[in-house]
């Protein structure tokens, strides 16, 4: 049994079993006194191959020794630190047991005789062998490597775990964009659904209103067949004897003649205030030419003189002893004009002509009907539509400008024209006026016709001119439609630079986990080199034989410059974990005002898509909402002079022959025929030929 280096334990092999046999060889060997090895370093060689090392409770055995070496790992607590050989063979070599903690070393050497010669019966015995430098150098060298291998194994074992948390954050994040994903299709499903749904509630409005307009035309009819029937209205100032002969027969009244008017309308039509609506080509503004001709000024050169306008502009004066009111718009049919300036026209338009437009005067350029159809009248209708609704066709003549002689019968020509542009005549129920225009301008008579048919058109209409309640309700809901999708533009530009920050943060705690665990490992090979160098450096001062201190300080040389060395690596990764975290704040950065820019730079491209797709639908169903309001207010004043119209039908049926040929006014009670002008002055009966 070796001696220990001091008195506090020693190893020793209890007596008894020194015989072995079989394939599995114990080597007994305990702690005396008996005291727990397991925060001691336990090292087993071979010779000077060191097989097994226990050390801060890990067990590593040398190569080709894998499953075949082990420890009484619940026998270390007792001081047993004896080694299990399995699949042995005789070697014939001695086997060296070195047990120490921070202050003892102690050693025992044990060998096995083999006398059976191959049989597989083994002696143990205790050996006094006395191991060279050379011997314990190979050793210290062999111990080194396999703690070395160790370091790596627990260093792979550290990257695998962190690998492993890397891939389950991975896994995490991939079933979190998938949920997020799967949230995004729902909702654009819901989306398209409400769309589609939107449409058919926008078909059925339509077709209540055909069959509205169906109803009103047949009433129309009958008041007229009823006109018919009675005798023609007479004053109702004093009593009339009127001669038999004298009494004309009723005939209908023509439906769009002045003297059918009633006096107060006849009186506002002295007033006209007209909109002007058309392409500007070439760069010629042909509307605002048209706008100058009718107040008797020549043509103008827009090459020479080009003017460039931002809004509608007005113009006010007296023609044909009319006050004469034009707005000249922008051209609202251009696809390079924006939703926003579109808008804002429309609400110039409607404070220059208020209370309302009596006509819309749409100028086609006779040279624009020739050329091949480009879609441009489609898309005329389209945005009237869009902008005024469709009862604005009630209110809008078509315009036929000609230059020059370029053709001699306007009305063969427009029947003839491309199909759009019959579209838009017929859409305005044939209202069309030509214009020829020279550089004089416009001949007057012209002018005067013009302002002639404006007055037959709406010269039947209940309200006389077009009621900018419609497009000023359809501006107010585009500004609120337009609020709410910038606040979900906001909302989505909030979320984005939330999952931005939160991304961010995950990607920094993520850095800060890995430097921490790099950090710790590094640390620890640190302090394991720093208390090999103190042992070597004490070995150093004690050493007395030079060739041994040479080897030592050598080796303490080496265990140096590893130690500088992992600290230099150290060092660096913390220089760039600080570079990585710069980056990472500059990509944030960098990615916050990229989302902020995209959002400013699309948000008007954005809303006027949004306006385009879903915005114009709900706003064509609001407009027929309001028609709808305004023809259930109409029906019910229909309703009761229907009621009134019967009650005539009776008290004509009770009159005898004489007294419907000889009718007798009461000056101080009104009767049948003061009844029938109030009933043909009313604005409602008058609407209904219109419609």
């Amino acid at each position: 049994m070796a001696s220990a280096s001091n008195t506090d334990f020693k190893l020793y092999r209890p007596s008894g079993g020194d015989v072995q046999s079989g394939s599995v060889v114990i080597l007994p060997c305990y702690l005396h006194p008996e005291r727990s090895a397991v925060e001691m370093t336990v090292r087993w060689f071979r010779g000077t191959e060191c097989i097994c090392l226990y050390k801060d409770g890990r067990m590593t055995v040398g190569r080709g020794y894998e499953g075949r070496i082990s420890l009484f790992s619940q026998e270390l607590e007792k001081g047993n630190v004896s080694l299990i050989i399995r699949d042995y063979s005789w070697t014939g070599d001695d086997y060296l047991c070195q047990v120490s903690n921070k202050e003892t070393t102690a050693e025992f050497t044990v060998g096995l005789d083999d006398p059976t010669e191959g049989l597989g019966a083994y002696i143990l015995q205790d050996r006094d062998r006395k191991w060279t430098e050379d011997e314990r150098k190979k050793m210290e060298e062999s111990a080194l490597i396999i703690e070395l291998s160790a370091d790596a194994t627990q260093s792979l074992e550290m990257k695998n775990k962190k690998l492993e948390k890397e891939k389950t954050l991975i896994m995490e994040e991939k079933s979190r964009l998938q949920q997020e994903l799967g949230e995004t299709q729902q909702q654009l499903q819901e989306k398209d659904t409400a769309v589609k749904n939107m449409e058919t509630e926008l078909e059925h409005s339509k077709k209540q209103l055909e069959r509205i307009e169906e109803e009103l035309k047949k009433k129309n009819r009958k008041l007229q067949e009823m006109e018919c029937m009675l005798p023609p209205a007479v004053p109702q100032s004093g009593s009339v004897e009127l001669d038999p002969q004298d009494v004309i027969p009723a005939r209908p009244r023509r439906r769009h003649s002045k003297e059918g008017i009633p006096p107060r309308m006849r009186e506002a039509l002295l007033e006209l205030r007209l909109v002007l609506l058309g392409r500007t080509e070439h760069g010629e503004d042909m509307k605002s030419s048209i706008g100058a001709a009718i107040f008797g000024e020549k043509r103008r050169s827009q090459a020479r003189e080009p003017i460039v306008r931002e809004q509608s502009d007005v113009r006010r004066g007296v023609v044909s002893g009319r006050q004469v009111t034009v707005v000249d718009t922008l051209d609202w049919f251009s696809p390079v004009l924006s939703q926003e300036a579109l808008r804002n026209d429309v609400g110039v338009c409607i404070n220059l002509s208020s209370p309302g437009p009596h006509a819309f005067l749409l100028v086609v350029p006779v040279r624009q009907v020739e050329e091949e159809s480009t879609g441009e009248e489609v898309g005329m209708l389209e945005r009237m539509g869009e902008i005024f609704g469709e009862r604005c066709w009630r209110n809008t003549m078509v315009v036929v400008v000609t230059e020059e002689d370029q053709v001699e019968d306007v009305d063969e020509f427009v029947r003839s024209g491309n199909e759009e542009v019959r579209r838009l005549v017929e859409k305005c129920e044939e209202r069309y006026h030509c214009l020829h225009l020279g550089d004089g301008g416009v001949d007057e008579s012209e002018i005067c016709e013009l302002l002639k048919k404006v007055e037959e058109m709406v010269g039947g209409h209940r309200d006389k001119f077009y009621s900018s309640e419609v497009y000023l309700e359809a501006e107010a809901h585009i500004r609120e439609i337009e609020e709410r999708v910038v606040r979900e533009r906001e909302e989505i530009r909030e979320k984005q630079e939330r999952e931005a920050e939160e991304k961010r943060q995950r990607n920094v705690r993520k850095s800060e986990v890995q430097f921490r665990e790099s950090t710790a490992q590094f640390r620890e090979q640190i302090n394991q080199h720093e208390v090999r160098i103190t042992t070597l450096e004490t070995k150093v001062k004690e050493e007395r034989d030079e060739k041994r201190k040479l080897e030592l300080e050598n080796h303490l040389e080496r265990e140096v410059q590893q130690r500088n060395k992992l600290q230099g690596e150290l060092q660096r990764l913390k220089e760039q974990t600080e570079r990585d975290r710069r980056a990472m704040e500059e990509r944030h950065q960098q990615e916050m005002e990229e989302i902020r820019e995209v959002y400013e730079g699309e948000a008007q491209m954005k809303a006027e898509r949004v306006l385009r797709k879903n915005i114009l639908p709900e706003l064509k169903l609001r407009t027929l909402e309001l028609v709808a309001e305004k023809q259930k207010d109409l029906d019910i004043r229909l309703k009761e002079k229907d009621r009134e119209m019967e009650r005539l039908r009776i008290r004509l049926q009770e009159m005898t022959p004489a007294q419907r040929d000889e009718p007798q006014i009461d000056t101080q009670q009104p009767g049948l025929f003061s009844c029938f002008w109030k009933i043909l002055s009313d604005p409602v009966l008058n609407t209904q030929s219109d419609q």
